[in-house]
């Protein structure tokens, strides 16, 4: 019953006493002994109805003051809470101060080294001047010098560079060439879109990678079929060493061409006496015999000896490009373009070992001396060596 009524309101209490009141005072109208037995329950009813609401008020009471504690220790709860992130803030606003302050020091310090600099700056620069003025002077004095030692050392470089090829070209026997009367007759270019050019790999057998014929040729233009023979020359290896020589200079029946006469330096007076092209090739054909080939851009080379005579597939035998096996072996230089000049300029930051594979560039990149560019005996013994280097590169 207390229970029912801590749940009415309060002015559920005052209806309910306000009902019991008015049923007993109804009560005493009614017949004996039903108004008395009656009058007695509703009075018992009103009386403890009042004695429960008074319980009920003052268990309110007793609530009132719990909600009203449980308030307060909420708002101290709060209050400790923000205190602490008060405390939180007020630390890592210290923490910024003092990070400010030592930021402030460090500035200090560095206005003091920058005036320390600039003044040692300020006192240096007579010595700094006193200093290039001297070594302008050594240097004004040393070029006269220097100019001598370096003719010198070319001198002393070009008598040896001479040396070398009197013993290495000049010195190498050369074979005699027979002329025949009756010209090679001409062949289809197309053979040699069927020939295949070998790599060296680790498992070329080196026995027999350093027995060939290294072979060149210097032409009137580019075209086997409207362009001649002027020269050809090849040399005989053995073990990577050179052992004897063909070469001999070929009259073109539509004559020399200023501009490939200023590539080759031969000239027409150069070959007036001298046999075509179609009179050595069976010669050529016999001095090269079952030997493996090998020649710089080799299918240039292939090209024309085949088309002005020269039956290279007669015989079973390996064909080397330099040119080829260098690409394989050597990192070209990159490319970029460089916005000021409007074009690709080399890369020279780039991961590379060769600018190009140009024939001079690699002989000089395996420090291979190389006499007399563009002729076929000098480009024959040039190759033959790059040849060799780059077999060993492949090991």
């Amino acid at each position: 019953m207390r229970k029912f009524m801590e749940k009415l309101s309060k002015k559920d209490r005052w209806i309910g006493g306000i009902v019991l009141a008015v049923l007993y005072i109804c009560s005493e109208k009614w017949p004996y002994p039903l108004n008395y037995v009656a009058g007695i329950v509703f009075a018992a009813a009103f009386l403890a109805f009042v004695i429960l609401c008074i319980l009920c008020k003052s268990s309110d009471k007793i609530a009132e003051e719990q909600r009203r504690e449980q308030l307060i220790r909420d708002k101290q709860a709060e209050n400790e809470r923000l205190q602490a992130e008060a405390d939180k803030k007020r630390a890592e606003i210290a923490e910024l101060q003092a990070r400010e302050v030592e930021l402030l020091r460090k500035r200090v310090e560095i206005a003091e080294l920058q005036a320390r600099e600039l003044e040692l700056h300020r006192n240096c620069q007579p010595q700094i001047a006193e200093e290039a003025e001297r070594v302008q002077s050594t240097n004004a004095d040393l070029e006269p010098q220097a100019q001598a030692y370096v003719k010198q050392e070319n001198k002393n470089l070009q008598s040896d560079t001479t040396d070398v090829r009197a013993l290495v070209l000049d010195n190498l026997p050369k074979v005699d060439i027979s002329i025949s009367e009756v010209e090679a007759k001409k062949r289809s270019v197309s053979e040699v879109a069927d020939i295949g050019f070998s790599n060296i790999t680790k498992k070329t057998p080196r026995s027999k990678l350093g027995n060939f014929v290294v072979f060149d040729t210097e032409t009137t233009g580019l075209s086997p079929a409207q362009a001649e023979i002027v020269e050809i020359s090849a040399i005989r290896f053995r073990n990577f060493e050179p052992v004897e020589a063909f070469t001999t200079l070929c009259r073109p029946k539509k004559g020399i061409s200023e501009e490939a006469a200023k590539i080759n330096g031969i000239n027409a007076e150069m070959v007036a006496d001298k046999p075509t092209f179609g009179q050595v090739a069976l010669a050529f054909q016999n001095f090269i015999g079952s030997d493996n080939l090998v020649a710089h851009n080799l299918q240039f080379d292939l090209k024309f000896i085949v088309k002005h005579g020269v039956d290279v597939t007669a015989e079973n035998r390996k064909y080397y490009d330099t040119l080829y096996i260098a690409q394989h072996t050597l990192k070209k230089a990159r490319q970029k373009w460089d916005k000021e000049l409007g074009c690709h300029m080399t890369d020279y930051d780039s991961d590379y070992d060769v600018e190009n594979y140009k024939l001079g560039t690699l002989c000089y990149y395996y420090g291979i001396p190389l006499y007399g560019a563009h002729r076929a005996l000098a480009d024959c013994l040039a190759t033959g060596l790059l040849f060799k280097h780059l077999a060993k590169d492949r090991e």
